[in-house]
């Protein structure tokens, strides 16, 4: 099978463009199935920061070179967020949470830090696996080595960028999470009003942890394709 990493780099200015479109909806549609599976229908797997995040997606390239998502996942920085004047996607998921007034103070409080330490944070967040995957344990393991090599170097290629995210307690996502690298800012668990109340754990990030090694994956990585319409304009500009 012919894997891939494909990145749509911030799709609010390439929305127009056809490959960035159809990779779009395939990506929307493959998240809005993976969340019905466990939360059933009318499930809403999408913020307001969609269309300035970075879409990153591990595909299968048909024969007739259409990329088909097999996981997926967002990756943006809380500097963008403002940019754009949008929530930070886990800020927001606190504020709708009825989370008590302590996590949200950690919250602030890991915030402060990581703007003074690093001057910016990120978030990866909306990851999600295709049925196809998820019924086949070898492709799963592949892919999701790829995608965490892919969630360590999207985030840090700019150099080292702390990360605060939610992980999702019943499908121990929270654990996968903990493997990179990410610790607990709390044991108290956070709703997460859109997955029908479902249970989350808010975690951060300095460091990821020093024994990933991704060397027989690296190459997906040094191969990706990165569709970035905005840098193109202001190239040509």
């Amino acid at each position: 099978m012919n894997l891939k990493i494909n990145i749509i780099q911030n799709p609010y200015y390439s929305l127009e463009e056809e490959k960035v479109a159809n990779l779009m909806g395939k990506i929307f549609a493959s998240r809005i199935k993976g969340y019905q599976r466990p939360y059933g229908d009318k499930v809403y797997p999408f913020g307001a920061e969609e269309l300035c995040a970075s879409l990153v997606s591990v595909c299968k390239t048909l024969d007739n070179g259409i990329d088909i998502p097999l996981m997926s996942f967002k990756f943006i920085r809380n500097s963008t967020c403002n940019d754009f004047k949008v929530h930070f996607p886990a800020w927001d998921t606190l504020m709708g949470s009825g989370c008590s007034n302590d996590l949200k103070d950690k919250f602030h409080s890991t915030k402060n830090h990581f703007i003074q330490d690093y001057g910016d944070f990120g978030y990866i967040g909306s990851l999600v696996l295709s049925a196809e995957i998820a019924e086949n344990p070898r492709l799963r393991k592949e892919v999701k080595k790829i995608t965490s090599l892919a969630i360590k170097n999207i985030s840090q290629e700019q150099g080292p960028l702390p990360l605060i995210v939610t992980g999702t307690i019943h499908n121990h996502s929270h654990e996968y999470i903990h493997s990179l690298g990410f610790q607990y800012l709390s044991k108290e668990e956070v709703s997460v009003k859109s997955l029908k109340g479902t249970k989350t754990y808010l975690m951060a990030l300095r460091e990821f942890n020093p024994e990933l090694n991704f060397e027989d994956v690296q190459h997906y990585w040094d191969y990706r394709e990165v569709l970035d319409k905005k840098r193109e304009l202001e190239e040509v500009a």
